[in-house]
C-alpha cells in the first residue's frame, strides 16, 4: 500500500517568502562582492550564515509549492519519503518496533507554532508526517495503515516495573 499526502501550501507565505528571499539574495550577493575585493571576517561568517539561510528559504518554499510524503506499509515495515519534485529522503521503519500511531492536532503557543500531522512512537523518537493535514483525513489514513499492518498501539506500562504517584 503506497499513501501520497501532498504539503499544504499556504498562499500567504509564499509571496512573503519570496519577497523575503529576492532581498536576502541581493544582500547576499552585494556582501560577497565585498567580500571578494576585501576578506572581512565577520563577512566571512556572515556569508556563512547567509548560505544556511538562502538554502533553508528555498528548500521550504519548494516543500511547499511541491512537497509530499509518501508513505508505504509492505509486510512489517513503514517507508516514509519527504519528497520536493521527486527527490528527497527515505526511511524506513520496522512496524513490530513502532507504537500508537495518532494524530497531533494543530498547536500554537505565545511566538511557536506546529502544524497538525501523523505520529508514532519509535524508540524514543516520535516520527511525524504529513504536515498540516486535516484530521478528518488522518483519521482515515491511520485506520487504512492499521487495518493492512499490524501496527501495535501504545504499549502497556503494567508490569514494566514503573511506578506512578499523584501527589495531594
Amino acid at each position: 500500500m503506497r499513501i501520497s499526502i501532498p504539503v499544504k501550501r499556504r498562499w500567504l507565505v509564499i509571496p512573503f517568502l519570496l519577497c523575503w528571499l529576492s532581498l536576502w539574495t541581493y544582500g547576499g550577493l552585494e556582501t560577497g562582492s565585498k567580500l571578494a575585493k576585501h576578506f572581512d571576517l565577520f563577512d566571512f561568517v556572515w556569508m556563512g550564515m547567509w548560505l544556511i539561510g538562502e538554502f533553508w528559504a528555498i528548500a521550504w518554499c519548494l516543500r511547499m509549492l511541491a512537497g509530499r510524503d509518501e508513505v508505504a506499509v509492505s509486510g512489517d515495515t513503514l517507508t516514509i519519503r519527504k519528497q520536493i519534485f521527486g527527490i528527497g529522503l527515505t526511511k524506513i521503519y520496522s512496524i513490530t518496533e513502532a507504537c500508537d500511531l495518532r494524530f497531533q492536532p494543530e498547536m500554537s503557543a505565545a511566538r511557536r507554532h506546529r502544524d497538525s500531522r501523523i505520529a508514532f512512537d519509535y524508540g524514543a523518537k516520535t516520527i511525524t508526517f504529513g504536515d498540516a493535514i486535516d484530521e478528518a483525513e488522518a483519521t482515515q489514513l491511520i485506520k487504512l495503515i492499521k487495518a493492512r499492518s499490524r501496527f501495535p498501539e501504545r504499549p502497556s506500562l503494567e508490569g514494566s516495573g514503573i511506578k506512578f504517584w499523584q501527589s495531594d
